[in-house]
């Protein structure tokens, strides 16, 4: 069973990378939430593509569980920067804006690679 689910995955992301956003959705959405125990990954996947397609709520409810560690990965703080711009396409400023507070008190000082998130989580504040 885990062979076949791991194989789909394959196929969403494979999907994805040629440039097929609505058939790697399709493929993700027909994933279980729970096919990887140490990984949410492909949940932050299917999150942006669902928001990139305005399917907002869908997004939010996936966005809105943190998975939850002691000491934040770099993948978490983008699950909370990409929640946060969910709730703000939604209409929830409040929401929105204690996401980005919690990116820039995460990273006060990122490297090249993250600097985006904080520079739009900065700029979101400033709005």
């Amino acid at each position: 069973e885990q062979g076949r689910q791991v194989g789909d995955l394959s196929r969403a992301y494979l999907a994805l990378a040629r440039d097929d956003s609505s058939r790697a959705l399709q493929r993700f959405m027909a994933l279980p939430d729970s096919i990887f125990s140490r990984s949410n990954l492909h949940l932050l996947t299917k999150a942006r593509l669902l928001a990139a397609q305005e399917r907002l709520r869908e997004a939010a409810a996936i966005l809105q569980h943190v998975p939850p560690s002691i000491y934040p990965l770099p993948s978490e703080i983008v699950w909370e920067f990409e929640g946060a711009v969910v709730q703000d396409r939604l209409g929830d400023r409040k929401q929105a804006l204690a996401g980005y507070r919690r990116v820039l008190n995460t990273w006060q000082r990122p490297n090249l690679e993250l600097q985006r998130y904080v520079t739009q989580a900065r700029q979101a504040l400033a709005r």
